[in-house]
């Protein structure tokens, strides 16, 4: 069978975009111009046919300052944020220092740049007065009250689609399942941390959607009202973005007891290529979904408009 799609530039998750596209050949095929699609990360160099014929990224000037850790941190304190959706999180050891803590109480060192857990490190409170932070990162506190999944800790991902001045986030995400039992007292990596071997089939780390979590509908209504709240953190990519320009962001989270959302990394590079599973339930439908709004111009069952 031959598929009808637009001429793709793609140097980032380029299986899962052409399998999206091919899902909606048949839509395609009542069009009279498609319009070429990037899905190009300029961090690799340039591509000389995306131009502003196509449907492309925002500058990744923009998604670079809405990556990065310090963006949120100072966004989520001049919103008044902190502390009830999003963590505190200090940017120097003295900042740190100024909340009352416990001894025991644990803080994550985060590089300013980085996702999958990459160069996170856990600390005692009572260690820090002895922390060199190094230079671009941040000092974030633990998340108390944590749902546990069969007694081990799980980050979540939601999935935002950014287009034309509007936020949209889709139904579903995916979920990481820690490895091992989870100790809110541990500095251990792997209990805090790690989800490193979750694509390889005998790992302790293991996935799922949101979708798969025990009282979904008002876990995903939580998390429609978090992006509600935090929309103006968005601003620079909404403003950035039109009726040919578009962002995606991983948004992780945590959820507390009796569903409440923490909020603790924008990720505006997110990673959109997991396990067979994950992708087909999951990172393939988003592609099709928000290919279809930029295509079709019409609303997305999948997508809500926050």
């Amino acid at each position: 069978m031959d598929f009808i799609y637009p001429k793709v530039y793609a140097n980032r998750a380029t299986r899962i975009v052409e399998e999206a596209m091919r899902k909606l050949s048949l839509q395609f095929a009542l069009l009279r111009h498609l319009r070429p699609f990037s899905y190009w990360d300029v961090f690799y160099g340039d591509h000389p046919a995306v131009n502003t014929d196509v449907f492309r990224l925002v500058s990744n000037a923009v998604l670079q300052r809405v990556d990065s850790k310090k963006f949120l941190v100072r966004e989520a304190k001049r919103l008044g944020l902190e502390g009830h959706l999003v963590p505190y999180s200090f940017e120097s050891v003295a900042e740190a220092q100024t909340l009352s803590r416990d001894a025991d109480d644990i803080w994550f060192m985060k590089p300013s740049y980085s996702t999958g857990g990459r160069g996170i490190q856990c600390i005692k409170h009572r260690n820090i007065i002895d922390l060199q932070l190094p230079d671009h990162h941040i000092l974030q506190t633990q998340i108390t009250d944590l749902e546990l999944l069969e007694g081990r800790k799980y980050t979540a991902r939601a999935y935002v689609f950014v287009f034309n001045k509007q936020v949209y986030c889709f139904d579903d995400g995916f979920v990481m399942i820690h490895g091992v039992p989870f100790d809110a007292a541990s500095t251990d990596f792997a209990a805090q941390v790690d989800h490193a071997d979750y694509h390889q089939p005998d790992g302790c780390v293991k996935m799922a959607t949101l979708a798969d979590l025990p009282d979904y509908p008002a876990k995903i209504a939580s998390i429609y009202s978090a992006i509600a709240q935090i929309k103006p953190i968005l601003e620079p990519l909404i403003t950035a973005s039109s009726p040919y320009r578009y962002a995606l962001i991983g948004i992780d989270l945590l959820f507390q007891q009796q569903n409440k959302v923490q909020i603790v990394e924008l990720n505006t590079k997110a990673n959109f290529v997991h396990t067979e599973s994950i992708n087909e339930r999951l990172n393939v439908p988003f592609f099709a979904a928000f290919l279809s709004l930029l295509y079709l111009q019409n609303s997305h069952r999948r997508l809500t408009q926050i």
